[in-house]
């Protein structure tokens, strides 16, 4: 299979050269609740990112999986050795395993379990996380406020940022703040849309996604801006 694309969670513009944000998701019921702080990257086209930025936020959850790794908690099925490695060999390789336990595995033998449930994902336009962190960060509180707010009781959670919570408080803030705003527009974390992830999309279909973004949030100027910037980036890019 070669190339294709995936959509933001939040505006649905496409992520085809963008730089991306993506959370993991554990499963919650019908749904899924997020248990990873927002990892950065750029999409690289194969539905998940690479040239991840590497920081304390990944540092504590790769530290978290290879710990759960040695004591068996978290189980990789070995058909995904040579892509991935096992334990994975990096950030974007675990990632790799959450997409993959997303599209091309099953809840019987997915490619990573973690406590016997498979880990997957959700995925944004960086571009639209930086400005709705920006323009809703709370004006009150504190990391460990936000975090159980956020986060709720996850174990895994806990057990991956509590002991370091002054050091990722920046990034709690701002998932804190993409939150809030997600609960005020009734958007779930969720995975990507099986019917459109693996697509490919013209010029005129990606069009179309940003003015239906614009159409949708047209009374938040954070998102406008972000879309313009969009707009700009994927112009200079198919320049280049």
């Amino acid at each position: 299979m070669g190339l294709y694309d995936t959509r933001c969670a939040v505006t649905g513009i496409s992520l085809f050269t963008a730089d991306t944000v993506m959370v993991g998701l554990d499963r919650d019921g019908d749904g899924h609740h997020p248990i990873t702080l927002g990892i950065a990257g750029g999409y690289n086209g194969y539905g998940v990112i690479d040239e991840v930025v590497e920081d304390r936020n990944t540092e504590l959850v790769m530290a978290y999986c290879l710990d759960r790794a040695r004591d068996g908690q978290l189980v990789f099925d070995r058909h995904y050795k040579r892509d991935f490695g096992v334990p994975p060999r990096d950030i974007a390789a675990l990632l790799g395993y959450f997409e993959r336990n997303f599209c091309d595995s099953s809840d019987e033998q997915p490619a990573l379990s973690l406590h016997g449930r498979p880990i997957v994902y959700c995925m944004m336009s960086k571009l639209v996380w930086d400005a709705v962190a920006g323009a809703f960060a709370p004006e009150q509180g504190t990391a460990d406020v936000w975090f159980k707010e956020l986060f709720g009781g996850s174990p895994i959670a806990t057990a991956i940022y509590q002991p370091a919570l002054p050091e990722v408080a920046d990034q709690i803030r701002d998932m804190y703040a993409v939150d809030t705003f997600l609960r005020a527009h009734g958007i779930a974390w969720s995975t990507p849309d099986l019917d459109v992830h693996g697509a490919v999309y013209d010029d005129d279909e990606t069009e179309a996604f940003v003015t239906g973004a614009r159409s949708r949030f047209a009374d938040v100027p954070a998102i406008q801006s972000a879309l313009d910037r969009y707009v700009e980036e994927q112009a200079r890019r198919a320049d280049d």
